[in-house]
């Protein structure tokens, strides 16, 4: 067995030659498929609009069902799939829709309404039936004798799309320090 480098690993038929040569064909096929014409978006600039502004009426919704103490509606929201993760200051909060919505419902019998405001809100339309969105909220929980608490911060979301409307699937909620 010859022990230099070059010809490690190979058999005495002398295929280091044939498997360079390989290498450099597939070098060339593989950049191509990655080549400048590639397309950026899979789908037009109508179909993209189409989802910022769905999205868009989804999370009016959702700040909708807040500001009037629908703490139930709330449920609609959120992706009833085993991949649905919320996470909050860092660590995974929800593993689960249920889980999310119990602790929503609790919220729900000391609050009897709240404000929720989004700013710097960006959508973006990844696929069709997906879509991530980024933006900072203040919001307010109000208790039944005017009292409550606020809070602010950033939140990161994918959505998805099914035959009734967008919903979070993974979310990340940060509050202000």
């Amino acid at each position: 067995m010859n022990g230099s480098p070059r010809m490690r690993g190979t058999s005495r038929g002398g295929s280091a030659p044939r498997a360079g040569w390989m290498a450099a064909l597939a070098l060339p096929v593989a950049l191509w498929g990655c080549g400048p014409d590639a397309p950026v978006h899979v789908f037009d600039e109508a179909r993209q609009a189409a989802i910022t502004d769905s999205v868009r009426a989804t999370l009016e919704g959702f700040e909708a069902a807040i500001e009037s103490g629908d703490w139930d509606r709330l449920a609609q929201f959120y992706a009833d799939d085993p991949r649905f993760r919320w996470m909050e200051d860092g660590r995974v909060t929800y593993e689960s829709r249920e889980a999310i919505i119990a602790s929503l419902l609790e919220v729900g019998g000391s609050f009897t309404h709240g404000t929720l405001a989004y700013s710097d809100l960006e959508i973006l339309p990844l696929a069709p039936g997906l879509a991530a969105i980024s933006t900072r909220f203040d919001q307010r929980l109000v208790g039944g004798d005017g009292g409550g608490f606020n809070f602010s911060g950033v939140i990161g979301a994918t959505l998805i799309h099914g035959s009734d409307g967008w919903k979070f699937l993974f979310g990340h909620t940060s509050t202000a320090r």
